[in-house]
């Protein structure tokens, strides 16, 4: 899977998806004191060098208000379709 959401919110999934055996392949996030970085052992990008959509699903963990409504196009605009696969879990 993909995590977006590295923070508060996400590291717990990531985690939690780490210790499950579930490879996570990238993670993203618009903190540039975490973008380049490795967390928990995965490379953190920034939203915007998202590739379009190839299968990976996409977990977003993100808790910040109204995150919701700027990330869905985003994703959109990148082949995801929401409840498909990618979804929201914060």
């Amino acid at each position: 899977v993909d995590l977006w959401g590295v923070g508060q919110t996400g590291k717990p999934w990531l985690r939690w998806l780490q210790a499950r055996n579930i490879t996570v392949r990238r993670g993203y996030d618009i903190n540039e004191r975490k973008v380049n970085e490795r967390i928990h052992g995965v490379r953190i990008s920034h939203p915007t060098e998202m590739p379009a959509a190839d299968g990976t699903p996409l977990v977003i963990a993100v808790g910040a208000k109204d995150a919701r409504k700027l990330i869905l196009p985003h994703i959109l605009s990148r082949g995801y379709v929401s409840g498909a696969d990618a979804w929201f879990v914060a």
